[in-house]
Parts: C-alpha cells; structure tokens; sequence
C-alpha cells in the first residue's frame, strides 16, 4: 500500500510550527521550531518513491522548507520523481537536493516550477538524503555557502532530527 505524507503550515504564525505527517489512515505529529518563513507561501512540493510520480509520497503545503536529514520523513535515498511549483511566480522556485544529510554530499538544483518524473535520467535516483525547497532562483555559490555553514538560508524553516 502506498503511502502519503503531508506537511502543512499552521493557519496562525505565532503557533509553533507542527509536522503532521499523515501515513496511511495514522497520523504522526512531529514539534519543530517556530522559525517560519514569510516566504512562499503559495509553494508547493510533492516527493514520490517510484518514477512517473508513483509510490509513497511526500507533500509539503508549508511554504519554504528544508529537510536536514530525509530519514525522519522516512525518505532517505528512496526519492525517484517530484512535482514543484509556484502558483505566484513559476520562475520563482528552487529545489536543492542533497546526496548527503546535513546538506552536504553531490547535490543537483532544480530551478523554476517543473514535474521531474524519473530522476534516474537525471542521475540523482534514490540519492536524496537532504534538501532545500525556497521562493526564489537559488545560484550554485549560495548551495556551496549552504554546504559550509550546514542550515538553510535565511528564514526557511528545518526539518531536523
């Protein structure tokens, strides 16, 4: 049975920032800091484990995220296919996708709103171990400067073990 996964942004700013992730018919509430991001509010990313946008499934509704480490998702190196976008501005997007936690390791960036649907032809298939998802066209120097201080830019809220 497949399963999905969905991470929403609470209605009020001022609540601490809760991941439910929805498996099946259960739902598991992770507490994570309440250092949300103003930005992108209207981004959305969607995570498959099987090529063509099929198998388990991730989605995140939270606006800017970044996943320190895949494995408390439960999605370390099982990434196969996603869909991203930006409903305000489809150029506007980027999604950093790191071979390694920590955002550290080979990493492969995708720029503007897109559906990859088999990242084998990519060669990046069941590799993702971290990621940075933000509202804006991020550039190869400002993920190496990600890589040397090891946290997301700016206000983008973790996702951290």
């Amino acid at each position: 049975m497949n399963k999905t996964k969905v991470v929403s942004r609470p209605s009020s700013s001022r609540k601490p920032m809760v991941l439910k992730a929805k498996i099946a018919n259960k739902t598991r509430v992770v507490k994570l800091p309440a250092r949300l991001s103003q930005r992108g509010e209207n981004l959305r990313l969607q995570l498959f484990s099987d090529i063509n946008f099929e198998g388990d499934r991730i989605v995140f509704n939270a606006g800017e995220v970044a996943v320190r480490d895949m494995r408390i998702l439960g999605f370390n190196d099982v990434l196969s296919s996603f869909r991203m976008r930006n409903s305000d501005e489809r150029r506007e997007v980027s999604l950093v996708l790191f071979e390694d936690i920590n955002y550290q390791g080979d990493f492969k960036i995708y720029r503007g709103s897109r559906n990859i649907r088999n990242l084998v032809d990519e060669g990046f298939n069941d590799l993702a171990s971290s990621l940075v998802f933000v509202a804006r066209r991020i550039s190869n120097s400002r993920v190496r400067q990600i890589q040397r201080d090891r946290r997301p830019p700016g206000a983008v809220l973790e996702i951290r073990r």
